[in-house]
C-alpha cells in the first residue's frame, strides 16, 4: 500500500514533513520513499497517487517543482522502487510551444511501464495542435509519448476530466468528465472509455432510453486488469430492476 504521510514511520526519515511510504501488508514493514534522494520532503501538494500492479512503480501529481528543469505549476512524476529512480513523466519535448501547461490525474499499468495522464502540453507537436487538454500515455522504458485522440478528429477532451484509470494490461483508459463529450448527453457527469487497440472513445454511462433517471450523474470508475469490467457509481437506472430512484453501484 502506498500513501502520503507526515509521520516518520522509519528512523531515517527526519525531515519532519510529508513523504511517500509503502507498507508491506505481509511483513508489516514500512518503506520510506526518499523521492529526490537527499532526504528532503516532497511536500503536501501531492495528489492522485497510484501504484503499479507489480508494486514497482509509483506515480502521482504534484504542484511542487521536485526535479530540475520544470516549467509548469503541476506535473506528473514516477518513482521506480527497484532502481530508486525518480522521473518527471510530464516533461518537455522538442517543438513544444506550451512548456508552462500543467499535467495531472495519472494512472499506471500493472507492469509499471505505461503512465496515462491529462495535460495541456502538446507532447506530440506534429499531431496534437488543438491547444487544449488531452490524454497522453508515456512509455517509461522508451521515454516516448502516445497522444490519445479520443474523438478521432484531433479535438480536445477539455479540462473537466478527472479520476483517470488504466486497465492493468494498458488496453483501456477510463475517466469521468463534467463536460458533455458526445451529442445528446443529459447528465452533468459521465464515465468515458478509450480503447487503445481500436483507437476509439465511447460513453460508458449512457442512459437506457426507457429509463426513469436519464439525467443523473455517474462517477468513480474502476477497471479490471484485462479491461473487460468497469464498476461505476450512478444515479441512473441502467436496468429495469433498479427502481429505488437513488445512487447505486
Amino acid at each position: 500500500v502506498v500513501f502520503l504521510s507526515g509521520k516518520d514511520h522509519v528512523d531515517a526519515d527526519n525531515n519532519n514533513d510529508q513523504d511517500l511510504y509503502v507498507r508491506d501488508m505481509v511483513t508489516g514493514a514500512f518503506e520510506w520513499i526518499d523521492f529526490v534522494g537527499d532526504g528532503s520532503s516532497i511536500g503536501n501538494e501531492v495528489y492522485e497517487i497510484d501504484l503499479s500492479g507489480n508494486g514497482r512503480t509509483i506515480v502521482f501529481e504534484s504542484r511542487a517543482n521536485l526535479l530540475p528543469g520544470e516549467t509548469a505549476d503541476r506535473d506528473v512524476y514516477a518513482y521506480d522502487r527497484q532502481t530508486d529512480t525518480a522521473t518527471l513523466v510530464s516533461g518537455s519535448v522538442g517543438g513544444m510551444s506550451d512548456d508552462g501547461r500543467g499535467s495531472r490525474s495519472p494512472a499506471v499499468t500493472d507492469d509499471g511501464r505505461y503512465v496515462v495522464f491529462l495535460t495541456g502540453k502538446d507532447l506530440d507537436p506534429a499531431h496534437d495542435d488543438n491547444g487544449e487538454q488531452d490524454y497522453y500515455v508515456k512509455d517509461l522504458a522508451s521515454g516516448t509519448y502516445s497522444w490519445i485522440d479520443f474523438f478521432g478528429d484531433g479535438s480536445s477532451v477539455g479540462d473537466d476530466a478527472w479520476d483517470t484509470k488504466i486497465s492493468g494490461d494498458g488496453s483501456k483508459i477510463v475517466f469521468e468528465s463534467d463536460d458533455d463529450l458526445f451529442p445528446g448527453e443529459l447528465s452533468s457527469r459521465d464515465i468515458y472509455v478509450y480503447d487503445r487497440d481500436a483507437e476509439e472513445g465511447m460513453l460508458l454511462s449512457a442512459a437506457r432510453p426507457e429509463g426513469d433517471e436519464l439525467d443523473r450523474g455517474t462517477r468513480d470508475a474502476s477497471i479490471s486488469d484485462d479491461g473487460r469490467f468497469v464498476t461505476v457509481f450512478s444515479g441512473k437506472d441502467f436496468l429495469a430492476s433498479d427502481t429505488n430512484g437513488d445512487q447505486d453501484l
